[in-house]
């Protein structure tokens, strides 16, 4: 995919982490930018995301969350980010007190230089309820009519009588500077900012499957009780999988797998190279190999007997297919990952006898 293949140029956020900040604003925008990129996917599968993000912290570095490692979708994005499409997400900061806001400003000056850096190479900045504090005394509200909470507006406007505070918009927009007076309405800044920087397509979207739909919750049960919404279908690389997976040690036929598939064999081998990235005879021989990994680590049976059920003709096409792909030969994997020890240590009766013998060994002599 090109450059110009995408429906936006790219668009690069840095969601900003703190100590003190509201985790549920850094959640709920990771949250929209998560359902983004799944749209995007839907709508080009092969297509480059032009939407990427990471969290960072107060001097610009990439901060790793454990709980994001484990069940993340951040694609990554080989176009090179540029400042003026480079988004940081400032959240707003928890306090016992107003004053206690500017004491925690205070400890971050090298956040004020980052998004004072950021801002004169032409960044775009977001920033939500009290976190505005960092741009304000980063001198980046000069000319600006910024909407602040009901709650904040007297301390800022007392500390900071140069700039305007009388902005009474939930949401808005002022160059390169975006806000947002509340913090519950954090997903909604995020739709927000998609329609103002990607596409309005693409924030609508996102609204529908994010937010509560009244008309739509009604039309959808009228659709579906006159039996309008169809059941989705299994498609053909679906089918053809789960035909594989059930018929492993069959042999191979392309055009017996594409009659199950109800496609053509060429509309098979192309749909199912875009949604696998391997062609199906490459496919079942990763199920047949796989079998035969679990067959060597928890059964005894020889390497023929193997070959037999992964649908092998014999041992040495299944040897030299297991050597090639694991780098090891059939017997050294069973070596080394084997769940079961010879027969001679659990068969039972090996074991009475073993137990008998030495009983009569240990017994005193009649004689």
């Amino acid at each position: 995919m090109t450059d110009t293949d995408t429906p936006f140029p790219p668009l690069r956020v840095h969601l900003l982490w703190l100590p003190e900040a509201f985790l549920g604003t850094l959640f709920s925008s990771m949250d929209v930018l998560r359902v983004a990129a799944s749209v995007l996917h839907l709508q080009k599968p092969n297509g480059i995301c032009p939407i990427t993000w990471k969290v960072i912290g107060t001097d610009g570095g990439e901060i790793e969350f454990d709980q994001l490692k484990q069940n993340s979708f951040t694609p990554q994005n080989s176009v090179k980010p540029v400042p003026e499409r480079t988004l940081i997400v400032v959240p707003g900061i928890f306090t016992l007190n107003l004053p206690e806001l500017w004491n925690t400003s205070d400890r971050y000056p090298e956040l004020m230089d980052l998004l004072r850096n950021h801002m004169q190479q032409g960044g775009l900045l977001a920033v939500t309820y009290n976190g505005v504090v960092f741009p304000a005394r980063s001198g980046l509200l000069n000319g600006i009519k910024t909407s602040l909470h009901w709650s904040q507006k007297s301390i800022f406007s007392n500390r900071l009588p140069e700039f305007d505070f009388s902005g009474d918009q939930p949401m808005s927009r002022s160059g390169n500077l975006f806000n947002c007076v509340a913090p519950a309405d954090q997903t909604g800044f995020m739709l927000y900012l998609l329609g103002e920087l990607c596409s309005t397509d693409l924030s609508t979207t996102c609204s529908q499957l994010l937010n509560y739909q009244h008309d739509r919750q009604l039309l959808t049960n009228d659709i579906t009780q006159q039996k309008l919404l169809p059941r989705t279908a299994n498609s053909p690389v679906f089918r053809a999988k789960q035909w594989m997976q059930a018929n492993t040690e069959k042999p191979y036929r392309l055009a017996e797998l594409a009659q199950v598939a109800s496609v053509s064999e060429r509309t098979l081998l192309r749909h199912f190279k875009e949604v696998v990235g391997m062609s199906p005879l490459e496919y079942l021989q990763e199920l047949r190999l796989e079998r035969a990994k679990i067959m060597l680590e928890v059964t005894l049976d020889n390497l023929h007997t193997i070959a037999l059920a992964c649908g092998y003709m014999n041992a040495p096409t299944l040897h030299r297919l297991f050597q090639k792909k694991m780098q090891i030969t059939p017997n050294e994997y069973r070596k080394r990952f084997s769940l079961r020890t010879s027969r001679k240590h659990w068969r039972v009766e090996t074991i009475y006898k073993d137990v008998s013998l030495k009983q009569t060994e240990a017994a005193p002599s009649t004689d």
